[in-house]
């Protein structure tokens, strides 16, 4: 069986371990012509540690809800492995299952904090119609200049209950009303075993 540690501590493994491989490939473009920066296993570790470190700070702990308003890439990745770091629990809703359904879902789950791309902005006048979140984070450029700068991290206790709630992850809604399914660390862990099984997910790959 996969210890804890496969979810919570997966990057700070391979941080560990390979810290100078690439564990992520960003796509830009330069003059037209697709190229990518990579960052490497250290890179993401040092930025998890330094977003757990900030967010702790802003009263943000283990137990409390946290709807993620961010699109796919970097800041969501790192930004979802904080969260866990501090045992605060991820609420993910899919955008594409049309406003209502989206409102009735932050109805239901009744988020303690928002971390958002500034982007969202826009929403909040609507949300604040339905949930009144503790704080708002915007994840923003000059935020994560900020914390590069400063580089304070601290050690912060993980969750250590297999059996707790690790997120909240919506289902789309194409079949009917969308349903938050609820996953614990033991959810994770049996998913992350079952991929490395069936892909035969070996190091050094790039996915």
């Amino acid at each position: 069986n996969l210890s804890f540690m496969n979810l919570v501590e997966a990057l700070s493994k391979s941080a560990d371990q390979q810290p100078h491989i690439t564990a992520l490939k960003l796509p830009i473009r330069i003059r037209g012509e697709l190229s990518y920066q990579n960052r490497s296993f250290a890179d993401m570790q040092h930025a998890v540690d330094l977003l757990a470190t900030y967010l702790f700070a802003q009263k943000l702990s283990k137990g409390k809800k946290v709807l993620i308003l961010l699109p796919p890439g970097e800041d969501l990745l790192i930004s979802v492995f904080a969260l866990l770091r501090l045992g605060a629990i991820p609420v993910v809703i899919d955008p594409g299952m049309g406003f209502k359904n989206f409102i009735a879902c932050i109805r239901k789950t009744q988020p303690d904090f928002l971390l958002a791309n500034p982007k969202a902005r826009f929403l909040l006048f609507l949300l604040k119609a339905w949930v009144r979140f503790k704080k708002i984070i915007f994840i923003t450029h000059k935020l994560k200049q900020n914390l590069q700068k400063q580089n304070f991290v601290c050690h912060l206790q993980q969750e250590n209950n297999l059996e707790a709630i690790a997120a909240v992850l919506f289902t789309s809604g194409s079949t009917g009303a969308p349903k938050g399914a609820v996953y614990t660390y033991n959810d994770f862990n049996a998913q992350i075993e079952a991929l490395q099984q069936l892909f035969k997910i070996q190091a050094g790959e790039v996915d």
